[in-house]
């Protein structure tokens, strides 16, 4: 434990120290610039524009503003760059997602087959795998020299292109503020400029000096960064379509998808099962599939009329009393029967459920009136 936090303790230490770094070079830069142009200090132009430059109130706020930008990106550049040597990518065996938490996973090199999970910050999770056709496929995951893993969208070229170039436009701004002080200075001390001063001439050099390296450390290692995707192990036998298959129920969650109708966006809900089936006999190894249907509140009901309206509101007991005997069953551990449809999506078999879906789709299309 002891070393886990002197490692923590030391991370911190330099992602304080990197910002600081930058923090005094770009002082340091400003005093350069001081010096050549009037042999001056920085504080003492900076102090003199302060008293009465034009707008200095809106400037100092724009110059403080894109100086820690600046600052604060180039920390994040210099620390992905550190992760991009240190990391090494290692392949990994996708055994399911924890509904939109993350995923379970064991790595290919390990002989024990334990498995570990990637939360979402790490894991390229977009929608909770439904479908035992995703499993048992090859992930990658780019790890630290301790085995942690490192979120791998920091390491994608083009991202970090893009933010290369927001660091040079708030470097640029920040430089035009500090010209912004020199010029004044001169203009109310009608000092002899010594050197002139051009920006550009620093923004290039950070350019050459930062990105071009960076970016060709990550490229090295980003483009073995692969999406997977092909199988490591076969499916059993057991699994095909119309197979009937023990599962437990370890989560479950609700999720609203996004929707450019805010009316309908507000009505729509998923209630969703996290299945685990582990079967020693049938899988070598666990895995952990999403089952859902839509899921109904009393607001829902209230846009029917009629017949319509009474039809929805016995679906909607009959699914509110499924849901209740799943989220029982989570508590007690107990085994459901699940079938397999032909996109080997399990459907849980709980008695009554066959005939939910019956108005499932007149519900739908009277969403979309």
């Amino acid at each position: 434990m002891k070393n886990i936090e002197n490692e923590e303790r030391k991370k911190y230490m330099l992602n304080g120290i990197i910002p600081f770094v930058f923090l005094i070079s770009y002082l340091l830069l400003f005093e350069k610039l001081s010096q050549d142009a009037f042999r001056k200090s920085c504080l003492e132009i900076f102090w003199t524009w302060l008293g009465d430059g034009n707008m200095w109130g809106l400037i100092l706020f724009f110059w403080v503003l894109t100086t820690l930008c600046w600052i604060g990106f180039c920390s994040m550049h210099v620390h992905t760059i550190y992760l991009a040597i240190v990391g090494k990518i290692q392949s990994y065996i996708f055994l399911g997602d924890k509904l939109s938490e993350g995923e379970f996973i064991v790595s290919e090199n390990d002989s024990t087959f334990t498995v570990q999970f990637a939360p979402r910050y790490y894991s390229k999770l977009k929608d909770p795998n439904i479908s035992f056709n995703k499993l048992y496929t090859r992930s990658y995951f780019l790890i630290n020299s301790k085995g942690g893993l490192i979120n791998s969208e920091n390491f994608r070229l083009g991202n970090n292109i893009v933010m290369s170039f927001v660091q040079i436009i708030m470097l640029g701004f920040s430089l035009a503020c500090i010209n912004e002080m020199l010029e004044h200075f001169a203009h109310v001390k009608s000092a002899t400029l010594h050197t002139k001063i051009d920006p550009l001439l620093f923004i290039l050099a950070h350019f050459f000096l930062m990105y071009p390296i960076g970016l060709t450390v990550l490229w090295a290692n980003s483009r073995n960064m692969k999406h997977g995707g092909e199988p490591v192990l076969l499916l059993p036998p057991e699994v095909h379509p119309g197979a009937t298959l023990k599962a437990k129920i370890i989560a479950t969650d609700l999720e609203s998808p996004p929707t450019n109708n805010k009316k309908l966006s507000s009505k729509i809900t998923y209630k969703r099962f996290l299945l685990e089936f582990r079967d020693p006999d049938i899988f070598k190894l666990p895995v952990y599939v999403t089952w859902y249907t839509r899921r109904y509140s009393d607001n829902n009901i209230s846009v029917y009329r009629g017949t319509k309206k009474q039809k929805m509101l016995a679906l909607k007991n009959s699914l509110d009393a499924l849901f209740v005997k799943l989220e029982e069953a989570i508590k007690t551990e107990e085994l459901i029967s699940c079938t397999l449809d032909v996109d080997l999506c399990p459907i849980p078999q709980i008695s009554g459920y066959d005939v939910l879906h019956l108005y499932e789709k007149d519900a739908e299309e009277n969403d979309d009136d």
